[in-house]
Parts: structure tokens; sequence; C-alpha cells
């Protein structure tokens, strides 16, 4: 048989657990939930101007992959946009960084290009693809007869006042 005492120490106890279960489960969800100081979690090297070239050089190739799909015989024309538009974001570059005293000159890869298309042109068993090409840097292959962008090779040289920053881009169509 139970007093009425002891009802009041279960209840006790009970509010105690309940506390110490909300002190736990609050302390876990703060410190889940702490993002930290923003400025500290950016990339490390995300401002150096190989990474921001190769970013927007990035996004360029992946947007004239969606822009400049062709039959498979206007290859030609496909290429050809596609300079277009790495000659336009390297222009945007040197616009921007003008003022930081730097000179992006950017070139085709041609060999790199070619051994991507000879040695690692994508394929597979379940997929029915032509053979890739490189014009230039510019790499492109047939799937159902048309023209599919896959990259782009590009030698990079950054010159500022603090010296020269080479770089090789191969940057892959997505």
């Amino acid at each position: 048989m139970t007093v009425a005492g002891d009802r009041g120490q279960v209840v006790l106890l009970a509010a105690v657990v309940v506390a110490v279960a909300l002190v736990a489960m609050s302390t876990a969800y703060h410190g889940l939930g702490y993002h930290g100081d923003v400025r500290t979690t950016t990339a490390i090297g995300a401002e150096e101007p190989v990474v921001i070239a190769e970013h927007r050089l990035q996004a360029t190739v992946d947007a004239a992959a969606v822009d400049t799909a062709r039959p498979w015989v206007a290859r030609n024309t496909t290429v050809s946009d596609v300079r277009d538009a790495v000659r336009e974001a390297i222009a945007d570059l040197q616009r921007s960084d003008a003022t930081r005293g730097r000179v992006f000159v950017v070139r085709e890869n041609e060999a790199l290009a070619d051994a991507w298309a000879d040695d690692d042109c994508p394929g597979g068993e379940l997929r029915d693809f032509g053979p890739c090409r490189a014009d230039g840097g510019v790499v492109v292959q047939e799937r159902a007869n048309e023209t599919v962008l896959v990259g782009v090779v590009l030698d990079l040289t950054i010159r500022s006042k603090r010296g020269e920053t080479r770089a090789t881009l191969r940057l892959a169509a997505h």
C-alpha cells in the first residue's frame, strides 16, 4: 500500500528526470544548430584569383553545355559557341580584376583535350555514345546524333605585381 507522501516523492522524482532530459536536449539542440562565425567558414583560398577564375569558367562551361545542343554535323557551330562563351567569361574576369592590377591570359590546351577525347571519353556498357572529338581545347561527343559538350581544357596565366601564377583547368561540363 502506498502512502500519500510516497506519491509526492515519485512525482518529484519524475519532474527531476524530465528536467534533466530537457536540459540535455536543449544543450544538444543548441550545439548541433550552432553555425559559428560565418566569416571563418569560407573555403580556404576562395578569394585566390585562380579559384575565382576556375569557378567562373566552370559556370560558363556548364551553361554552354545546356545552350549548345545541335545535330552532330553542326558540331563546329557548337565548338564556336563554347569558345565565344569562354571568351566572354574571360573578358568579364579582365574587367572585374583590372582595378587589382591582374591580367588573365587564357589559351586552349589542345594536347590535353586530345588526350581527354582519346583516353577518358564518357562511355560504358549501357551507353550508346559516339566518339569524342577535340577541337582545340573543346571536347565534344556524339550522343544520339547530337553534339554534347564534354568539357574544355584551358591554360590559365594570371599576371600581377606580385608575380605570375599558372594553372591548367580541365572543366568537365555538368
